[in-house]
């Protein structure tokens, strides 16, 4: 005798479906915070933890990728003290300087004191861990020590402090400034510790595994992606993986909906089921008739399973000082 069906919506009450979507509206998100064309395709920005693992495609030798990646780690740093970001660079590309810079320039936008600012950018780069890796095996090398540092510094619950630290430290004579700076800390550090992790390039490291045994660069890409996953979860991780994009053939289905984009993921279709959310940058014309060279940048959702729209885009450009600002049309 088959069961009486029962509708769903007799399963779920008006104040869960409430309760979720503000939990979703409250979800902490790293964006840009300087390109509100870019933020507003990713709804906001990227999440942590669950749903946290991005895939971005853009082409061999554009800047546009590493440069909407280092405006997000500088939100991310930012954002709280307790936030830290590891990156595993398989590319030799990554620029230091541009990363101090670009702290500098978004600690300017709120502090005018340009001594102030050097010490804090300065005390920031203590929290970004730099691997340079030449092979898949150096990737996995990099996520052992990022486990291996994360479980160091998870003090446990009942350690008792050595009464002397506790007498000297009562001591120190602490000045108003300092004392507003402190509180300041505290008040970040309460937020949920968060880290980001930068993989780039991935197609430096699977391209040719893939090239040499499909099958098994298959395998080992996803095997890779359930790992970052995991530690995503466990973690509270954002997981930004850079990787090149292809021009696709006649007889392969079109990824992007700009009908000038002939680009898609160099790594495959899989790479973006696999992945969280995937995402495209590539280049437009700025206007219908424009000449030829006179683009911008586009950055597309062409897939996620989580909390982004499929579909949402957002143009930009990228300028001399490696920053970014939307366009409009």
């Amino acid at each position: 005798m088959a069961a009486k069906p029962v509708l769903a919506s007799d399963l779920i009450t008006t104040d869960s479906i409430g309760l979720f979507e503000e939990r979703a509206r409250k979800r902490p998100r790293v964006g840009t915070q300087c390109c509100a064309s870019v933020d507003d395709a990713l709804s906001g920005g990227l999440v942590y933890g669950q749903d946290g693992i991005y895939n971005i495609s853009g082409a061999t030798g554009s800047r546009a990728a590493e440069t909407i990646s280092l405006q997000m780690l500088i939100t991310h740093l930012l954002t709280a003290y307790s936030h830290t970001a590891t990156l595993i660079d398989a590319s030799g590309n990554f620029d230091v300087l541009s990363l101090y810079r670009g702290l500098l320039s978004r600690l300017s936008t709120t502090n005018t004191n340009h001594e102030d600012n050097i010490k804090t950018a300065t005390s920031i780069l203590d929290r970004v861990n730099i691997m340079r890796v030449f092979d898949f095996e150096g990737v996995v090398e990099g996520l052992n020590e990022l486990i291996d540092s994360i479980e160091r510094k998870q003090i446990p619950k009942n350690t008792i402090r050595d009464s002397q630290e506790e007498a000297e430290e009562e001591e120190v004579l602490i000045l108003p400034e300092e004392e507003a700076r402190q509180e300041k800390e505290k008040q970040q550090e309460e937020k949920p510790a968060a880290g980001m992790v930068l993989i780039n390039n991935l197609s430096q490291v699977l391209g040719l595994l893939l090239k040499d045994n499909y099958a098994r660069g298959q395998a080992t890409m996803t095997s890779l992606i359930q790992r970052l996953r995991n530690m995503a979860q466990e973690h509270n991780l954002c997981v930004v993986l850079l990787s090149w994009s292809v021009s696709y053939g006649s007889d392969q289905e079109r990824v992007s909906i700009f009908e000038s984009v002939k680009a898609r993921p160099g790594l495959g279709k899989s790479l973006g089921y696999l992945v969280d959310t995937q995402l495209l940058i590539d280049a437009i014309p700025r206007k219908a008739r424009s000449k030829s060279g006179d683009t911008v940048n586009v950055i597309e959702v062409i897939h996620s399973g989580g909390n982004h729209q499929a579909g949402k885009f957002g143009v930009f450009d990228v300028t001399a000082d490696a920053e970014i600002k939307s366009v409009s049309f």
